[in-house]
C-alpha cells in the first residue's frame, strides 16, 4: 500500500498542474468575458466573469495569496465595468424610448392640427357658399362649429359679424 501512495514530488506536480490549469482557465474565461463585453453582450460577459470567479474561489489553495487577490481584483473590475455598461445601455434605451414617444406625440399633434385646419378651411368655404345662397342661419351654425373648434379664428369671427349684419339687413328689407 505504501508503494502506491503518492510522493511529495507527485503532490507538488499535482499542485503545479492544478495551478497551471487554473491560470489557463482563468485567462480563457476572462478573455471570453472581455470579448463579449467588447461586442456588447453583457449577459455573456457577466457569465464568463462569474465562471472565472467560481474557478478561482474553488482552487484558491493552489495559487499564492497575492496572485489570488490580483485575479479577484481583475474579475471584480470587469464585473464593475459590465454593470456600468449595462446601466448606460439601459439609460440609452430609456432615452431612445422617450425620444420616440416624444416624436410620435409631436407627429400626432401635427396630424391633429392639420386635420383641424382642414376642417376649418372646409367649413369657411361652406359658410361662403351659404352666404351666397342667402342661407344666413345655416352659415351662422357652421360658424359656431368653427368657433367651437377654434374660438379665436379671426376669419370666423369676422364672418360671423358680417353674416349677422347681413341677416339683420335682409330681414329688415
Amino acid at each position: 500500500m505504501l508503494d502506491q501512495a503518492s510522493t511529495i514530488d507527485n503532490v507538488q506536480s499535482d499542485f503545479t498542474l492544478r495551478r497551471e490549469r487554473l491560470v489557463v482557465q482563468f485567462n480563457d474565461d476572462m478573455s471570453r468575458a472581455k470579448l463579449a463585453y467588447d461586442q456588447g453582450d453583457y449577459r455573456k460577459a457577466r457569465e464568463s466573469a462569474v465562471t472565472a470567479r467560481l474557478r478561482v474561489d474553488r482552487d484558491r489553495g493552489v495559487v499564492p495569496a497575492d496572485r489570488y487577490a490580483d485575479m479577484m481584483k481583475e474579475i471584480n473590475g470587469l464585473l464593475d465595468k459590465i454593470a456600468e455598461a449595462e446601466q448606460l445601455e439601459a439609460l440609452a434605451k430609456d432615452e431612445a424610448g422617450r425620444e420616440e414617444a416624444r416624436s410620435a406625440a409631436e407627429a400626432e399633434r401635427r396630424r391633429e392640427r392639420s386635420e383641424r385646419d382642414r376642417t376649418i378651411s372646409e367649413s369657411l368655404r361652406r359658410v361662403r357658399q351659404l352666404q351666397l345662397e342667402l342661407k344666413y342661419d345655416e352659415a351662422l351654425q357652421v360658424l359656431d362649429t368653427v368657433l367651437f373648434i377654434d374660438p379665436n379664428n379671426p376669419a370666423a369671427l369676422a364672418l360671423r359679424d358680417v353674416i349677422s349684419t347681413s341677416r339683420i339687413y335682409r330681414e329688415y328689407s
